[in-house]
């Protein structure tokens, strides 16, 4: 995880996740034993960056995917898949 956050702020993100079931890898860090000096760049070593503010809001990991990969119909299949579990309930094909 990557934010901005710092001491209370940060260590409160890293246990509301850790409570929802999210582990990190590090927390500000490339690595977890990564040590910081003065001149260390805060570069971040990803293969995609999604940032929450620059997309208006998290709007949904479907909508990221789409955002990420147009050309993928994942989220629609999802949708079908779901809406034919749901019709096969009633009994109905």
């Amino acid at each position: 995880m990557w934010t901005f956050r710092e001491g209370k702020e940060l260590q409160e993100a890293v246990d509301y996740c850790s409570q929802n079931g999210i582990e990190f890898y590090a927390v500000n860090r490339n690595y977890p034993e990564e040590q910081w000096t003065d001149g260390t760049p805060r570069k971040i070593n990803v293969d995609i960056f999604i940032d929450d503010k620059n997309v208006g809001g998290f709007p949904g990991w479907g909508e990221v995917l789409n955002m990420i990969d147009p050309w993928s119909d994942r989220e629609e299949q999802a949708m079908r898949e779901i809406k034919k579990r749901r019709f096969n309930l009633f009994g109905k094909k």
